[in-house]
């Protein structure tokens, strides 16, 4: 049986046309409402005029702002202002802003829609969402909930397992990894160390799948600790001999796939011809290569058949073994 793993990240919840960027939530109302009276939004803010409007990490700006060399302006902001009050008034805003999300302008057409619909049909997967959006809803307005009632594979109502929460539950975990430079005092914003934070089983999803896709997920270092092994792993860094995965990670454009590539090659010390040799492996741009998804949908649908048809004949042997018997 090929089981799968579906990984999601902001650039699907993009694809789909919602407005779920870190820039987007610096445009709204609800982040206009605390910038005045927060030093650490400000500081948000400075930081875009200098990068652009159209991008910025807040969550690796959160290890910027923290390491500030000692004589710079931002420092002083920092020493004469609560950041830990400044943080969770972040937290509580970006909250309130998902959480008004509109969901009804969703594209039906996108390479994201057309992918989760594949996997929810195929239902042999794992649904694993970095995205605090509410993944349950998105299905409904995709009209997928009546392909989970009739797989009978998926949960309707708990297919997904939000590893940084979600605005649903109130309980979204924004921070950085394990392994950012932090002082004691500001341990909090450690990802870990969040009361929210438990078990996903992460790297034991994606060892004991076969079928591994990615979309929208930019493999960044705040969550690099996910991901580190098992590529490392598919490409025998270390000489092991893996089993070889059908791996697919879907991003936006050839700058983000540039990105995707330079972090894998990091992650597998530049072993990229090996990784992609040692699997079924591909990336694709959903700006450049949306006609050529249809080949990961044929691969799931005719892997859900195989399934299907191999559990059926067991079915059968089963009976037959019980009427001799």
């Amino acid at each position: 049986m090929k089981k799968g793993v579906l990984i999601l990240g902001n650039g699907f919840d993009l694809d789909l046309g919602l407005k779920t960027s870190y820039s987007d939530f610096m445009d709204s109302d609800n982040f206009k409402a605390i910038a005045d009276n927060n030093n650490f939004a400000y500081y948000l803010q400075s930081k875009r005029a200098i990068i652009g409007d159209n991008w910025i990490d807040i969550e690796n700006e959160i290890k910027e702002y923290l390491n500030i060399p000692q004589n710079n302006f931002y420092k002083d902001m920092l020493k004469s202002s609560s950041f830990e009050q400044d943080y969770y008034n972040i937290i509580t805003a970006l909250t309130s802003y998902l959480s008004n999300i509109d969901y009804s302008s969703i594209d039906l057409t996108s390479s994201a829609a057309k992918i989760l619909k594949s996997v929810i049909i195929n239902g042999y997967f794992d649904i694993l969402s970095f995205n605090y959006t509410d993944l349950t809803k998105i299905a409904s307005q995709l009209h997928f909930t009546k392909h989970m009632i009739a797989s009978k594979r998926i949960n309707a109502k708990s297919f997904v397992n939000h590893i940084h929460g979600s605005v649903k539950d109130n309980n979204i975990i924004l921070g950085v990894e394990d392994e950012a430079t932090i002082e004691d005092d500001y341990c909090y914003v450690i990802k870990s160390m969040s009361p929210h934070f438990k078990s996903n089983n992460v790297r034991e999803a994606l060892a004991n799948s076969d079928i591994i896709i990615f979309f929208g997920h930019s493999l960044g270092e705040t969550d690099y600790l996910y991901f580190n092994e098992f590529f490392s792993l598919q490409s025998r860094v270390n000489n092991q001999n893996p089993n070889n995965k059908y791996i697919r990670l879907f991003t936006k454009n050839e700058s983000s796939r540039l990105d995707l590539m330079k972090r894998l090659r990091k992650m597998n010390k530049k072993q990229i011809s090996l990784l992609i040799d040692s699997n079924n492996f591909k990336v694709y741009r959903t700006e450049s290569d949306s006609d050529e998804i249809i080949e990961v949908i044929n691969y799931l649908k005719n892997n859900s058949k195989e399934i299907d048809e191999n559990n059926n004949q067991e079915m059968i042997r089963q009976l037959e073994r019980f009427i001799v018997g």
